[in-house]
């Protein structure tokens, strides 16, 4: 006997702040309201839809979206910070300060530091020509 199929088409959908939703240990979804803000209320299968994870896990909210936007967001937080780097690098002149031969390595690291004040890693410490 074949099974009949049935389609579900959404009207329109709502989204609520996930904070008013709580699981029960059957992992029925339960909406909390100002008269039962510890466990709420349930919520009818027909007029709500809920994703979330297998219930092997070990909770019903156990891999939740951040995980899976940690890399990408990762790497566009250093995708900018290159980017500002580079800008700051290759959109302004590189500093360069020159220093006598007999100068001391103490003289050079001060002519360093004072470039790194004007632009940070784009700077450069060279010898005067002879």
């Amino acid at each position: 006997m074949e099974r009949e199929r049935a389609e579900l088409i959404a009207e329109r959908v709502i989204a609520r702040d996930q904070r008013r939703f709580v699981f029960d240990d059957e992992y029925a979804l339960h909406m909390l309201v100002r008269e039962n803000l510890f466990t709420g209320i349930p919520m009818p299968s027909a007029s709500s839809s809920c994703t979330r994870s297998a219930r092997r896990m070990p909770r019903p909210t156990a891999w939740a979206l951040g995980s899976k936007l940690f890399w990408p967001a990762f790497f566009k937080r250093q995708g900018i910070t290159f980017w500002l780097t580079f800008a700051d690098k290759f959109g302004t002149p590189t500093a360069v300060g020159k220093y006598p031969p007999g100068a001391s390595s103490g003289d050079q690291e001060k002519l360093l530091a004072a470039l790194a004040a004007i632009a940070q890693d784009a700077g450069v410490i060279i010898p005067t020509a002879c």
